[in-house]
């Protein structure tokens, strides 16, 4: 879909994927043995597909934006130059966190069966589905 499946290490995407990633699984694999604690093999399949279309959109995303994110970084492109040089020094690091990081780490896959009862508050509240 968005032409990569790697994930570079400068936007530290690649380690919060693979909490989400544990997180839905987690998640899924906790609702059906509730339901069912002996799955049958058909079920587990069932589980596994579930995992994969949920995590399989928002992590090519962060791939492709990772790698958009590397190219400008090396200046590749003029665009790139420009953002780095230009935009990002301008926006400023409080705009890109509050605007673009924090909703997305607010929007990530949480464990659904486990209750935090001392959450400290925070600029971007979590969002629960």
């Amino acid at each position: 879909m968005y032409g990569s499946d790697q994930m570079t290490p400068n936007l530290g995407m690649a380690g919060n994927n693979a909490v989400e990633s544990a997180a839905s699984l987690t998640n899924k694999l906790h609702a059906l043995l509730r339901e069912k604690p002996s799955p049958t093999t058909g079920e587990l399949q069932a589980a596994f597909a579930g995992y994969q279309k949920e995590r399989e959109g928002r992590a090519a995303f962060c791939s492709w934006l990772s790698g958009r994110y590397c190219r400008w970084a090396s200046w590749r492109t003029w665009l790139g130059r420009w953002i780095q040089s230009r935009l990002f020094p301008l926006l400023g690091d409080g705009v890109l966190v509050k605007y673009l990081i924090s909703p997305w780490v607010r929007a990530s896959v949480k464990l659904d069966f486990v209750k935090e009862k001392h959450l400290p508050p925070g600029a971007v509240p979590w969002k629960y589905a």
